[in-house]
């Protein structure tokens, strides 16, 4: 279980330095760190639009195939996820970020070297759809657990939030300008794009520099005792559930989308990209609906 101990002590507030006037964003680490997630997630975009695309329509593969790719990466998330919890509790979270994004961008440059020269096959894509899902797995929780080792803690929010902002506007930028670059340079050069923002998200967190924690001595049982909490707390283990369930299940219309933009609306990569744009509108709208209208009562 990530977790942000080791913090600087807060100590009285009286005696504290003011927050900066715009949150966390008055941190120098912070908006290096926040451009590195918005060139990063914009670049993801070209995978959620690129891989579909790659198997659908370049590959000529089924419906199925494009499914098994897609679990392929998915795979990863759902076996690693407590162990990269763990890791992140122990390692240092700065250096798992940026070995991720240096290996992602050297496999998205790997990839695209496989389609552009024409030599590219289904298994090809699964093995590298593994290999992108373990290092997103793994680096999934040291993303959230560093973020108190850029700011102060009394900042928290405002970082959540901004963090936020990042995946609901590339949801809508990202895949809109993914397609229309798949349509125009094809799908082999603009993964060479995604590569690009991997290496500049890099470069950004390379230059952080982050405030030292306290080491966590515990021992093996960090992740038992996180999975027995969550199947001891009924409204914990309900909203896992409803987590899990949603993703599963509720997610893989980006996959199948592939199939209504090409071979029923016949709108080519950028009428995909604008119908995977459409559901990052969706999104915000829905979040939007849930401030206004409230969550209800109990």
């Amino acid at each position: 279980m990530a977790s942000w101990r080791g913090a600087t002590p807060q100590g009285d507030e009286s005696t504290q330095e003011p927050l900066p006037r715009w949150g966390a964003f008055g941190y120098a680490n912070f908006r290096r760190f926040w451009v590195a997630s918005v060139v990063r997630v914009f670049a993801l975009q070209f995978r959620i639009i690129g891989i579909p695309w790659l198997v659908k329509v370049e590959l000529g593969l089924s419906a199925t195939m494009v499914g098994v790719v897609a679990l392929s990466a998915a795979i990863p998330t759902i076996l690693l996820s407590l162990p990269a919890g763990q890791l992140a509790d122990r390692l240092d979270n700065r250096k798992m970020i940026i070995w991720s994004n240096a290996g992602s961008g050297l496999a998205y440059l790997v990839l695209a070297f496989l389609v552009v020269t024409d030599v590219v096959e289904l298994w090809m894509v699964i093995a590298w759809s593994l290999v992108t899902g373990v290092l997103a797995a793994l680096v999934a929780p040291a993303q959230q657990a560093i973020l108190p080792q850029l700011i102060d803690m009394r900042a928290i929010a405002s970082a959540v939030a901004l963090n936020g902002t990042v995946w609901n506007s590339m949801r809508i930028i990202g895949p809109a300008v993914a397609g229309v670059v798949i349509a125009m340079v094809g799908i082999g050069q603009a993964f060479f794009v995604t590569t690009v923002g991997y290496a500049i998200a890099s470069v950004l967190l390379f230059t952080l520099k982050t405030k030292p924690r306290a080491a966590n001595h515990r021992g093996g049982g960090g992740m038992m005792e996180g999975v027995r909490f969550i199947f001891s707390d009924r409204l914990f283990l309900s909203v896992i559930g409803l987590s899990f369930f949603t993703s599963v299940f509720g997610g893989y219309y980006q996959v199948l989308l592939v199939f209504f933009s090409e071979d029923i609306l016949h709108v080519g990569p950028a009428g995909f990209g604008l119908l995977e744009g459409a559901a990052g509108v969706g999104a915000i709208l829905g979040t939007l609906s849930i401030i206004k209208i409230g969550t209800g009562r109990y």
